[in-house]
């Protein structure tokens, strides 16, 4: 992407933490996750055999989600054209939006980060 000239603002590798990596971007951003890929079978075994309410699933887990591009909305399609045709899967989740607070909003979930959680 970056040799295509695309105008990459930050990656982040959404692992331990969960969605909440995405509040490390170098800006004063936040982010509204209005679509989550489809979340592997996994992940509802966790929830389901450990208790756990979705507020902590998503702050613990990447539910599926493995990298993070932010880029210019100008270069979404293209992002996901180079992607693809390297053989990988992606979609487009959200978008960063004015936020001096950095919260994620994961929409689909209901859910909005405070500090190093996510409430309801």
């Amino acid at each position: 992407m970056m040799d295509a000239g695309l105008k990459v603002k930050a990656l982040m590798h959404i692992t331990g933490d969960g969605f909440l990596n995405l509040a490390r971007v170098a800006a004063p951003v936040g982010f509204v996750i209005d679509h989550i890929p489809a979340i592997p079978e996994i992940f509802g075994v966790i929830q389901d055999q450990g208790r756990i309410d979705d507020a902590e699933m998503y702050r613990v887990f990447n539910m599926g989600v493995g990298l993070c591009v932010v880029l210019a909305p100008s270069d979404a399609e293209r992002a996901l054209e180079i992607a693809r045709s390297d053989g990988k899967h992606a979609e487009m989740i959200g978008k960063a939006v004015d936020d001096p607070d950095r919260r994620i909003r994961i929409q689909p979930a209901g859910l909005i980060s405070q500090g190093k959680r996510f409430t309801a």
